[in-house]
Protein backbone atom coordinates (compact mmCIF):
# COMPACT_ATOMS: atom_id res chain seq x y z
CA UNK A 1 0.00 0.00 0.00
CA UNK A 2 1.42 3.61 -1.24
CA UNK A 3 2.18 6.10 1.79
CA UNK A 4 0.40 8.86 0.75
CA UNK A 5 1.97 11.15 3.31
CA UNK A 6 5.83 9.85 2.56
CA UNK A 7 4.64 10.85 -1.08
CA UNK A 8 3.75 14.11 0.27
CA UNK A 9 6.70 14.65 1.79
CA UNK A 10 9.16 13.30 -1.23
CA UNK A 11 7.51 15.95 -3.22
CA UNK A 12 8.12 19.20 -0.14
CA UNK A 13 11.79 17.81 0.38
CA UNK A 14 12.44 18.10 -3.81
CA UNK A 15 11.32 21.31 -3.73
CA UNK A 16 12.35 22.96 -0.25
CA UNK A 17 16.16 23.91 -1.16
CA UNK A 18 14.64 26.48 -3.73
CA UNK A 19 12.97 29.38 -4.71
CA UNK A 20 12.44 30.82 -8.44
CA UNK A 21 15.27 31.68 -10.11
CA UNK A 22 18.35 30.54 -7.53
CA UNK A 23 19.07 28.08 -4.95
CA UNK A 24 18.16 30.25 -0.97
CA UNK A 25 19.41 28.68 2.12
CA UNK A 26 16.77 30.96 4.02
CA UNK A 27 17.24 29.64 8.08
CA UNK A 28 15.68 33.57 9.53
CA UNK A 29 13.03 32.17 11.39
CA UNK A 30 9.61 35.15 11.10
CA UNK A 31 8.83 37.66 13.43
CA UNK A 32 5.36 36.62 15.49
CA UNK A 33 2.62 36.76 12.96
CA UNK A 34 -0.22 39.29 13.74
CA UNK A 35 -3.79 37.65 12.94
CA UNK A 36 -6.68 39.57 11.02
CA UNK A 37 -10.13 38.14 12.18
CA UNK A 38 -12.79 39.52 14.33
CA UNK A 39 -13.57 38.96 18.17
CA UNK A 40 -15.08 35.75 18.95
CA UNK A 41 -15.62 33.43 21.47
CA UNK A 42 -12.45 31.55 21.04
CA UNK A 43 -10.08 34.05 21.78
CA UNK A 44 -9.17 35.93 18.79
CA UNK A 45 -9.00 39.53 18.77
CA UNK A 46 -9.51 42.56 16.60
CA UNK A 47 -7.61 42.88 13.60
CA UNK A 48 -3.95 43.75 13.69
CA UNK A 49 -3.52 42.14 17.39
CA UNK A 50 -2.38 39.23 18.72
CA UNK A 51 -4.56 36.39 18.86
CA UNK A 52 -4.30 33.68 22.39
CA UNK A 53 -2.01 30.89 21.05
CA UNK A 54 -3.74 28.74 23.38
CA UNK A 55 -7.19 29.14 22.65
CA UNK A 56 -6.47 29.71 18.94
CA UNK A 57 -4.95 26.33 19.27
CA UNK A 58 -7.79 24.56 20.93
CA UNK A 59 -10.40 26.24 18.46
CA UNK A 60 -8.57 24.36 15.64
CA UNK A 61 -8.39 21.10 17.61
CA UNK A 62 -12.48 21.63 18.16
CA UNK A 63 -12.99 22.27 14.93
CA UNK A 64 -10.78 19.51 13.42
CA UNK A 65 -12.44 16.82 15.39
CA UNK A 66 -16.41 18.11 14.93
CA UNK A 67 -16.53 15.65 12.22
CA UNK A 68 -14.76 12.62 11.76
CA UNK A 69 -12.98 13.28 8.47
CA UNK A 70 -9.67 11.06 8.17
CA UNK A 71 -7.84 14.17 6.98
CA UNK A 72 -7.09 17.50 8.55
CA UNK A 73 -5.76 19.92 5.79
CA UNK A 74 -4.69 22.70 7.45
CA UNK A 75 -3.82 26.30 5.08
CA UNK A 76 -0.95 27.62 5.44
CA UNK A 77 1.73 27.24 7.81
CA UNK A 78 2.50 30.30 9.80
CA UNK A 79 5.45 29.98 12.53
CA UNK A 80 4.34 26.63 12.29
CA UNK A 81 3.35 26.37 16.32
CA UNK A 82 -0.61 25.91 15.42
CA UNK A 83 0.52 22.70 13.00
CA UNK A 84 2.75 21.63 15.83
CA UNK A 85 0.23 21.55 18.56
CA UNK A 86 -2.59 20.10 16.18
CA UNK A 87 0.38 17.26 15.25
CA UNK A 88 0.93 16.33 18.79
CA UNK A 89 -2.55 16.46 19.59
CA UNK A 90 -4.73 15.35 16.83
CA UNK A 91 -6.42 11.82 17.73
CA UNK A 92 -5.31 8.18 15.99
CA UNK A 93 -7.11 7.93 12.91
CA UNK A 94 -6.56 11.50 11.61
CA UNK A 95 -3.78 12.73 9.56
CA UNK A 96 -2.83 16.19 9.39
CA UNK A 97 -1.53 18.02 6.17
CA UNK A 98 -0.34 21.41 5.87
CA UNK A 99 -0.63 23.39 2.93
CA UNK A 100 2.29 25.83 2.07
CA UNK A 101 3.08 27.57 -0.38
CA UNK A 102 6.21 29.00 0.22
CA UNK A 103 9.82 27.31 0.44
CA UNK A 104 11.05 30.11 2.78
CA UNK A 105 8.56 29.89 5.22
CA UNK A 106 9.07 26.56 5.29
CA UNK A 107 12.57 26.87 5.60
CA UNK A 108 12.61 29.91 8.27
CA UNK A 109 10.31 27.42 10.48
CA UNK A 110 12.22 24.66 10.69
CA UNK A 111 15.76 26.09 10.18
CA UNK A 112 17.17 22.77 11.58
CA UNK A 113 15.28 19.91 9.26
CA UNK A 114 17.51 18.76 6.29
CA UNK A 115 15.39 15.90 6.03
CA UNK A 116 18.39 13.24 6.77
CA UNK A 117 17.73 10.32 8.78
CA UNK A 118 19.86 11.48 11.65
CA UNK A 119 17.28 14.61 12.17
CA UNK A 120 14.15 13.88 10.55
CA UNK A 121 12.95 12.54 13.96
CA UNK A 122 13.53 15.64 15.49
CA UNK A 123 10.48 17.34 13.01
CA UNK A 124 6.74 16.33 13.82
CA UNK A 125 6.30 16.52 9.76
CA UNK A 126 9.45 14.64 8.52
CA UNK A 127 8.08 11.11 9.24
CA UNK A 128 4.82 8.99 10.35
CA UNK A 129 1.13 10.20 9.18
CA UNK A 130 1.65 13.50 9.26
CA UNK A 131 3.23 15.99 6.88
CA UNK A 132 3.92 19.67 4.95
CA UNK A 133 2.83 19.88 1.37
CA UNK A 134 5.08 22.57 -0.38
CA UNK A 135 5.07 24.36 -3.30
CA UNK A 136 4.00 27.75 -4.98
CA UNK A 137 1.68 26.33 -7.74
CA UNK A 138 -1.80 25.77 -6.20
CA UNK A 139 -2.57 23.23 -9.16
CA UNK A 140 0.40 21.04 -7.94
CA UNK A 141 -1.02 21.02 -4.67
CA UNK A 142 -4.55 20.73 -5.18
CA UNK A 143 -3.85 17.49 -7.60
CA UNK A 144 -1.69 16.33 -5.07
CA UNK A 145 -3.99 16.49 -2.38
CA UNK A 146 -6.91 15.08 -4.91
CA UNK A 147 -4.61 12.25 -5.54
CA UNK A 148 -3.61 10.90 -2.21
CA UNK A 149 -7.51 11.02 -0.55
CA UNK A 150 -7.15 14.52 0.77
CA UNK A 151 -10.71 15.35 -0.92
CA UNK A 152 -13.26 18.29 0.20
CA UNK A 153 -15.86 15.03 1.10
CA UNK A 154 -12.88 13.58 3.16
CA UNK A 155 -11.09 16.33 5.18
CA UNK A 156 -11.87 18.85 7.43
CA UNK A 157 -9.97 22.26 5.82
CA UNK A 158 -8.97 25.24 8.29
CA UNK A 159 -7.68 28.48 7.38
CA UNK A 160 -4.73 29.04 9.42
CA UNK A 161 -5.98 31.95 11.30
CA UNK A 162 -2.15 33.35 12.07
CA UNK A 163 -1.61 34.36 8.12
CA UNK A 164 -1.94 37.74 7.12
CA UNK A 165 -4.61 39.02 4.87
CA UNK A 166 -2.60 39.31 1.45
CA UNK A 167 -1.80 35.26 2.15
CA UNK A 168 -5.24 34.34 2.72
CA UNK A 169 -6.45 34.84 -0.66
CA UNK A 170 -3.98 31.85 -1.95
CA UNK A 171 -5.16 29.40 0.51
CA UNK A 172 -8.58 30.12 -0.05
CA UNK A 173 -8.12 29.22 -4.03
CA UNK A 174 -7.23 25.98 -2.66
CA UNK A 175 -9.97 25.59 -0.96
CA UNK A 176 -12.47 26.53 -3.85
CA UNK A 177 -10.73 24.56 -5.98
CA UNK A 178 -10.97 21.58 -4.06
CA UNK A 179 -14.53 22.29 -2.88
CA UNK A 180 -15.82 22.76 -7.01
CA UNK A 181 -13.54 19.24 -7.92
CA UNK A 182 -15.99 16.37 -9.28
CA UNK A 183 -14.96 13.31 -9.71
CA UNK A 184 -16.48 11.27 -12.64
CA UNK A 185 -16.28 7.02 -12.65
CA UNK A 186 -15.06 4.73 -15.57
CA UNK A 187 -17.68 3.28 -17.07
CA UNK A 188 -17.60 -0.71 -17.84
CA UNK A 189 -16.55 -0.74 -21.04
CA UNK A 190 -16.41 2.55 -22.28
CA UNK A 191 -16.76 2.75 -26.33
CA UNK A 192 -13.59 2.21 -28.76
CA UNK A 193 -13.40 3.65 -31.19
CA UNK A 194 -15.37 6.47 -28.99
CA UNK A 195 -18.87 7.16 -29.69
CA UNK A 196 -17.52 11.21 -30.26
CA UNK A 197 -15.63 11.65 -33.77
CA UNK A 198 -12.21 13.07 -32.69
CA UNK A 199 -9.26 15.07 -34.92
CA UNK A 200 -6.04 15.06 -33.84
CA UNK A 201 -4.27 18.06 -34.93
CA UNK A 202 -0.27 19.40 -34.93
CA UNK A 203 1.81 21.76 -36.04
CA UNK A 204 4.86 20.93 -36.88
CA UNK A 205 8.63 21.72 -38.50
CA UNK A 206 10.24 19.47 -41.23
CA UNK A 207 13.51 19.53 -39.05
CA UNK A 208 11.66 17.98 -35.42
CA UNK A 209 13.65 14.98 -33.92
CA UNK A 210 11.93 11.43 -34.00
CA UNK A 211 9.06 12.39 -35.92
CA UNK A 212 8.18 8.39 -36.98
CA UNK A 213 8.10 7.59 -33.43
CA UNK A 214 5.21 10.68 -33.17
CA UNK A 215 3.20 9.39 -36.09
CA UNK A 216 3.63 6.00 -34.99
CA UNK A 217 1.63 6.46 -31.73
CA UNK A 218 -1.45 7.74 -33.33
CA UNK A 219 -3.95 4.63 -32.93
CA UNK A 220 -6.52 3.64 -35.56
CA UNK A 221 -9.57 5.25 -34.41
CA UNK A 222 -9.07 8.88 -34.36
CA UNK A 223 -11.13 10.43 -37.06
CA UNK A 224 -8.10 12.17 -38.77
CA UNK A 225 -5.31 13.28 -38.07
CA UNK A 226 -4.55 17.27 -39.33
CA UNK A 227 -0.93 18.42 -39.44
CA UNK A 228 0.61 21.92 -40.57
CA UNK A 229 3.76 21.78 -41.49
CA UNK A 230 6.02 24.80 -41.07
CA UNK A 231 6.99 25.01 -44.19
CA UNK A 232 6.12 26.17 -48.37
CA UNK A 233 5.21 22.88 -49.15
CA UNK A 234 4.36 19.53 -47.09
CA UNK A 235 8.00 17.76 -46.88
CA UNK A 236 8.86 14.66 -48.92
CA UNK A 237 8.56 11.06 -47.26
CA UNK A 238 6.39 12.47 -44.19
CA UNK A 239 5.85 9.64 -41.90
CA UNK A 240 3.32 6.97 -41.97
CA UNK A 241 0.18 6.64 -39.29
CA UNK A 242 -2.32 4.25 -38.67
CA UNK A 243 -5.09 6.81 -38.85
CA UNK A 244 -5.89 8.93 -41.80
CA UNK A 245 -3.69 12.12 -42.51
CA UNK A 246 -4.13 14.93 -43.83
CA UNK A 247 -0.98 17.64 -44.59
CA UNK A 248 -0.80 21.00 -44.88
CA UNK A 249 2.09 23.31 -45.16
CA UNK A 250 1.92 26.94 -43.79
CA UNK A 251 5.25 29.24 -42.86
CA UNK A 252 5.03 29.63 -38.95
CA UNK A 253 5.75 33.38 -39.68
CA UNK A 254 6.47 33.87 -36.05
CA UNK A 255 2.60 33.17 -35.19
CA UNK A 256 1.91 30.09 -33.42
CA UNK A 257 -1.86 30.68 -32.97
CA UNK A 258 -2.09 30.72 -36.87
CA UNK A 259 -1.07 27.69 -37.19
CA UNK A 260 -3.20 26.08 -34.32
CA UNK A 261 -6.13 27.64 -36.08
CA UNK A 262 -5.41 26.55 -39.63
CA UNK A 263 -5.43 22.80 -38.39
CA UNK A 264 -8.70 24.18 -36.63
CA UNK A 265 -10.10 24.87 -39.67
CA UNK A 266 -9.64 21.69 -41.60
CA UNK A 267 -10.90 19.50 -38.48
CA UNK A 268 -13.66 17.67 -39.30
CA UNK A 269 -14.42 15.92 -35.68
CA UNK A 270 -16.80 17.01 -33.06
CA UNK A 271 -13.39 16.65 -30.87
CA UNK A 272 -9.88 18.19 -31.52
CA UNK A 273 -6.89 16.32 -29.73
CA UNK A 274 -3.52 18.50 -30.25
CA UNK A 275 0.18 17.41 -28.98
CA UNK A 276 3.09 18.98 -30.52
CA UNK A 277 5.55 17.30 -31.96
CA UNK A 278 8.14 16.74 -28.56
CA UNK A 279 5.07 15.00 -26.95
CA UNK A 280 3.65 11.41 -26.38
CA UNK A 281 1.14 9.96 -24.78
CA UNK A 282 1.70 6.01 -23.93
CA UNK A 283 0.10 3.19 -25.62
CA UNK A 284 -1.85 2.37 -22.36
CA UNK A 285 -3.00 6.42 -22.34
CA UNK A 286 -4.33 6.09 -25.26
CA UNK A 287 -6.43 3.06 -24.90
CA UNK A 288 -7.54 5.28 -22.20
CA UNK A 289 -8.98 8.15 -24.15
CA UNK A 290 -12.07 7.16 -25.33
CA UNK A 291 -13.40 7.08 -21.87
CA UNK A 292 -12.09 10.55 -21.51
CA UNK A 293 -13.94 11.58 -24.28
CA UNK A 294 -17.25 9.96 -23.08
CA UNK A 295 -17.05 11.28 -20.15
CA UNK A 296 -16.09 14.85 -21.21
CA UNK A 297 -19.13 14.88 -23.71
CA UNK A 298 -21.31 13.15 -21.27
CA UNK A 299 -21.37 15.67 -18.55
CA UNK A 300 -21.18 18.58 -20.81
CA UNK A 301 -16.93 19.66 -20.57
CA UNK A 302 -15.76 22.00 -23.59
CA UNK A 303 -12.33 21.24 -23.19
CA UNK A 304 -10.31 18.78 -21.00
CA UNK A 305 -7.03 19.47 -19.48
CA UNK A 306 -4.08 16.85 -19.24
CA UNK A 307 -1.14 17.01 -16.66
CA UNK A 308 2.42 17.21 -18.42
CA UNK A 309 5.58 16.10 -16.99
CA UNK A 310 9.23 17.19 -18.66
CA UNK A 311 12.04 15.04 -18.79
CA UNK A 312 15.15 16.33 -17.18
CA UNK A 313 18.34 15.43 -17.87
CA UNK A 314 17.62 11.96 -18.40
CA UNK A 315 14.44 9.38 -19.26
CA UNK A 316 14.62 8.55 -15.66
CA UNK A 317 14.02 11.94 -13.84
CA UNK A 318 11.52 14.52 -14.48
CA UNK A 319 10.80 18.44 -13.22
CA UNK A 320 8.86 19.19 -10.43
CA UNK A 321 8.12 22.36 -8.29
CA UNK A 322 7.30 25.73 -9.06
CA UNK A 323 4.82 25.66 -11.82
CA UNK A 324 6.82 22.73 -14.01
CA UNK A 325 4.70 20.22 -12.67
CA UNK A 326 1.17 19.25 -13.46
CA UNK A 327 2.29 21.94 -16.32
CA UNK A 328 -1.76 21.55 -17.06
CA UNK A 329 -1.88 21.95 -20.91
CA UNK A 330 -5.62 22.15 -22.51
CA UNK A 331 -5.23 20.04 -25.37
CA UNK A 332 -8.93 18.25 -26.04
CA UNK A 333 -12.22 20.54 -27.17
CA UNK A 334 -14.93 20.52 -28.45
CA UNK A 335 -15.37 22.26 -31.49
CA UNK A 336 -17.88 24.89 -31.60
CA UNK A 337 -18.38 28.38 -33.78
CA UNK A 338 -16.19 30.59 -31.54
CA UNK A 339 -13.48 28.22 -30.53
CA UNK A 340 -9.47 29.66 -31.63
CA UNK A 341 -6.58 30.26 -30.63
CA UNK A 342 -5.03 33.42 -29.13
CA UNK A 343 -1.52 34.64 -28.88
CA UNK A 344 1.73 34.58 -30.95
CA UNK A 345 3.59 32.43 -28.69
CA UNK A 346 2.15 30.30 -25.72
CA UNK A 347 -1.14 30.62 -27.70
CA UNK A 348 -4.09 29.84 -25.70
CA UNK A 349 -7.32 28.17 -26.48
CA UNK A 350 -10.19 30.54 -26.15
CA UNK A 351 -13.80 29.92 -26.86
CA UNK A 352 -15.28 26.71 -25.15
CA UNK A 353 -18.29 25.80 -24.24
CA UNK A 354 -18.64 24.51 -21.10
CA UNK A 355 -16.77 23.49 -18.22
CA UNK A 356 -13.38 22.44 -18.12
CA UNK A 357 -12.46 18.97 -16.88
CA UNK A 358 -9.43 16.83 -16.32
CA UNK A 359 -8.14 14.14 -17.32
CA UNK A 360 -5.78 13.14 -14.37
CA UNK A 361 -4.38 10.08 -15.45
CA UNK A 362 -3.18 10.88 -18.97
CA UNK A 363 -0.23 12.39 -18.39
CA UNK A 364 1.50 14.41 -22.02
CA UNK A 365 5.13 12.84 -22.17
CA UNK A 366 7.35 16.33 -22.79
CA UNK A 367 10.61 14.96 -24.28
CA UNK A 368 12.06 18.36 -25.61
CA UNK A 369 15.19 17.99 -23.28
CA UNK A 370 16.09 14.17 -24.31
CA UNK A 371 15.03 14.55 -27.79
CA UNK A 372 17.73 18.00 -28.55
CA UNK A 373 20.89 19.10 -27.24
CA UNK A 374 21.66 22.51 -26.20
CA UNK A 375 22.02 24.33 -29.52
CA UNK A 376 18.72 23.08 -30.76
CA UNK A 377 16.79 23.78 -27.14
CA UNK A 378 18.80 27.62 -27.65
CA UNK A 379 17.22 27.70 -31.48
CA UNK A 380 13.52 26.51 -30.41
CA UNK A 381 13.77 28.93 -27.66
CA UNK A 382 15.18 31.77 -30.12
CA UNK A 383 11.95 31.32 -32.29
CA UNK A 384 9.72 31.41 -29.19
CA UNK A 385 11.22 35.05 -28.85
CA UNK A 386 10.67 36.21 -32.37
CA UNK A 387 7.61 35.73 -31.73
CA UNK A 388 7.18 37.47 -28.43
CA UNK A 389 9.21 40.31 -30.22
CA UNK A 390 11.18 40.14 -26.70
CA UNK A 391 14.34 37.67 -25.17
CA UNK A 392 11.71 35.88 -22.76
CA UNK A 393 13.06 32.74 -22.85
CA UNK A 394 16.08 31.29 -21.87
CA UNK A 395 17.80 27.26 -20.69
CA UNK A 396 18.45 27.09 -16.51
CA UNK A 397 21.38 25.00 -15.80
CA UNK A 398 19.55 22.92 -12.78
CA UNK A 399 16.11 22.47 -11.84
CA UNK A 400 14.12 20.58 -8.66
CA UNK A 401 13.66 17.34 -9.90
CA UNK A 402 12.22 13.91 -8.71
CA UNK A 403 12.03 10.31 -10.26
CA UNK A 404 10.06 8.82 -12.66
CA UNK A 405 8.73 6.52 -10.44
CA UNK A 406 7.04 9.27 -8.52
CA UNK A 407 5.09 10.72 -11.34
CA UNK A 408 4.14 7.13 -12.09
CA UNK A 409 2.65 6.37 -8.55
CA UNK A 410 0.87 9.70 -8.56
CA UNK A 411 -0.87 8.88 -11.86
CA UNK A 412 -1.51 5.32 -10.56
CA UNK A 413 -3.70 6.82 -7.73
CA UNK A 414 -6.07 8.30 -10.47
CA UNK A 415 -6.04 5.15 -12.90
CA UNK A 416 -9.96 4.88 -12.09
CA UNK A 417 -10.92 8.83 -12.19
CA UNK A 418 -11.21 9.39 -16.46
CA UNK A 419 -12.08 12.75 -15.67
CA UNK A 420 -12.36 15.62 -12.98
CA UNK A 421 -14.78 18.27 -13.49
CA UNK A 422 -13.33 21.49 -12.86
CA UNK A 423 -15.13 25.14 -12.67
CA UNK A 424 -15.82 26.92 -16.30
CA UNK A 425 -12.91 28.03 -18.83
CA UNK A 426 -10.97 31.60 -18.04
Amino acid sequence: MTDFSALLRQYTLAVLPWQLGQIQADTARPAATQISCRNNADGQKADGQQADPMRTTESMLRAAQRVPHPHVLLMGLGDGSAAAALARRLPAGRTLTVVEASPEKLRAAFPDSSGTPADAGAVWWMQGRHTVLCDTSPKALVYLLLATGRTAARSTMMLNTALPPAEKTFYRQIQRLLLSAGAVTAPASPPCPPAEAVSFCAILHPQEPRLEEFFAQLPHWLTEAVIVWDADRVPAGVPQAACTVRHLARPLANDFSRQRNEALRHATGSWVLFLDGDERFDSKQWQALPAVVHAAAEHGAGGVLFPRVTFWPDKDTMLAGFGMWPDMQLRLMRRSAGLHFRGRVHEVAQGTEGNLALAPAITIRHLSRLHKDEAALAAKLAVFDNAAGRNAHRLNKAYPTLPAQFFSAVEACYNTVPLILLGPAG
